[in-house]
């Protein structure tokens, strides 16, 4: 079986009888009848309100270096940049294609298996994009091509997002 089938699955993290009763019988009913309003982002609240598109995935997902919209998730940034082939001054660097980076991202992102970063970035993919495939170098390019795909749809603006 595939690796990327269990990760995210329905019972992901849901590890006991006990766990799947609560989330399933208490905890999913009531976030679809009440539902849930998280509005944490890394996104500049100027490209919120604008609604503009986000160009490429890497400024979707990772860093905008766009002076209106400027932001970053600095944890795909810290934590990438621990390992060769990635560091912060390569991923800031304006003379270098937000593709190169994605790539850059992509090889080393593997080592990042097991954090936080790793699973958020995952669920985004999944959940946002419809892409099951975990980042890495093999698969960066195919999920690059996918997500930018989507980005162009207007369902994936912005404020659209947010009420996701």
């Amino acid at each position: 079986m595939k690796k990327s089938v269990l990760f995210l699955n329905r019972n992901w993290l849901l590890d006991t009888k006990e766990a799947k009763v609560l989330y399933f019988e208490s905890a999913l009913p009531f976030r679809e009848k009440v539902g849930i309003i998280d509005t944490h982002t890394h996104h500049n609240l100027r490209q919120i309100v604008g609604n503009k598109p986000f160009p490429n995935i890497w400024r979707a997902e990772v860093l905008e270096t766009r002076e209106e919209y400027k932001n970053n998730d600095h944890y795909i940034l810290q934590l990438a940049a621990k390992f060769p082939g990635f560091s912060q001054s390569f991923a800031r660097n304006p003379k270098i294609s937000d593709y190169d980076k994605w790539m850059a991202l992509g090889k080393v992102f593997p080592f990042l298996e097991g954090n936080h970063v790793h699973q958020w970035l995952h669920l985004d993919l999944k959940r946002m994009f419809g892409i099951e495939e975990l980042l890495s170098m093999e698969t960066a390019d195919q999920i690059w091509e996918k997500a930018n795909e989507r980005l162009s749809e207007k369902n994936m603006l912005p404020q659209a997002i947010l009420k996701k």
